[in-house]
């Protein structure tokens, strides 16, 4: 199980339709109108049955910190813990999400992950996080806010998944 941290961006990013995927799965969907019918029930029947039949794990507001001198509780300015950070995950999602907001939370992270080149393929698996930016906590340490290393599969079903909700 590897720990998911900032790493190297590469210019050369390997993900192949993976990136086509994502494109048009996620970072169109998420700057569209599409994205306010998105359910926000993760008690969602379908979401539970999909979650026991592909072994992942989506873990949300676990251990969070918000930005010193923040006024509010929002995803610009909230990040996890670093004992949640500094974890090794697998088959698991973890990241910071809005009240009555989780799924589209999650796509706004995995939009950024995206957008941002904070996405590699691993064999079969993607790793891929979401960080606040530096103007945001006015340091150098990464105030991640999201961190996931799941099957590039499953990832690709779980997203199909939720939109069909």
């Amino acid at each position: 199980m590897p720990q998911i941290s900032p790493f190297q961006r590469n210019p050369q990013n390997v993900l192949g339709d993976f990136a086509t995927f994502l494109y048009k799965e996620v970072l169109l969907y998420y700057e569209s109108d599409d994205i306010s019918g998105l359910s926000n029930g993760a008690q969602e029947k379908s979401y539970i049955q999909f979650i026991k039949e592909n072994g992942i794990e989506l873990e949300y507001n676990a251990k969070t910190k918000k930005v010193r001198k923040a006024k509010s509780y929002n995803l610009l300015n909230t990040y996890l813990a670093p004992s949640v950070t500094s974890q090794d995950i697998q088959d698991k999602i973890i990241f910071t999400a809005t009240k009555n907001k989780v799924f589209k939370s999650l796509f706004f992270h995995i939009r950024n992950a995206f957008a941002h080149n904070q996405i590699k393929i691993d064999g079969d698996y993607v790793h891929m996080y979401d960080k606040l930016s530096p103007s945001n906590t006015k340091t150098q340490t990464a105030k991640m806010t999201m961190i996931g290393h799941v099957k590039k599969e499953t990832l690709k079903k779980l997203i199909i998944c939720l939109k069909s909700i």
